[in-house]
């Protein structure tokens, strides 16, 4: 697993410019943890899978009932598997834990109050998507096409051409 401290890498979301990196630090923890599916912002509800914790095992008694012949190693088996889920709905549990802590740590500080009442990380990247993707600002299109014009402009003589390309791929 990728402890946080070590995947950190300070991307701090500030603003729709810094969503899209924002959001792939995230990912990349979330899928570490492979709990992508419960945080993922673009996903429908139907769609998105549902964290259960495992159902319990039959007792003992019940297990001698049903299984009278075989019953200890029936019993056995079943308990095999239910530490089997048990321990990945716990994994998924403390992953989810890990990548909330980390969208926490990683918003601007002028936003935290907007999500001190939100707990999930689902519900938080709901709320931030809201915010900050690139299609809820109305003025990114603008800026992105004021982007573009200046770099269409050309080349002048005293132009970094790898600095320029690198704003041309990055547009």
């Amino acid at each position: 697993m990728l402890p946080l401290s070590a995947a950190s890498s300070r991307i701090i979301l500030k603003d729709t410019d810094t969503w899209n990196s924002w959001l792939l630090y995230i990912k990349a923890i979330a899928i570490a943890y492979e709990v992508w599916d419960q945080c993922d912002p673009t996903l429908k509800e139907e769609k998105r899978p549902k964290l259960e914790k495992p159902e319990e095992i039959i007792s003992i008694e019940e297990a001698m009932k049903e299984y009278p012949e075989n019953w200890f190693y029936v019993r056995q088996s079943l308990r095999s598997d239910w530490d089997t889920k048990h321990k990945a709905y716990l994994s998924k549990i403390k992953g989810l834990l890990i990548v909330a802590s980390a969208i926490r740590q990683s918003i601007d500080d002028s936003y935290r109050p907007l999500i001190d009442d939100l707990e999930t990380p689902l519900e938080l990247m709901l709320d931030l998507h809201k915010r900050f993707t690139p299609e809820s600002d109305p003025t990114y299109k603008a800026r992105l096409r004021q982007q573009w014009r200046n770099l269409d402009r050309g080349l002048d003589r005293h132009t970094d051409i790898d600095k320029w390309l690198l704003e041309w791929q990055t547009i």
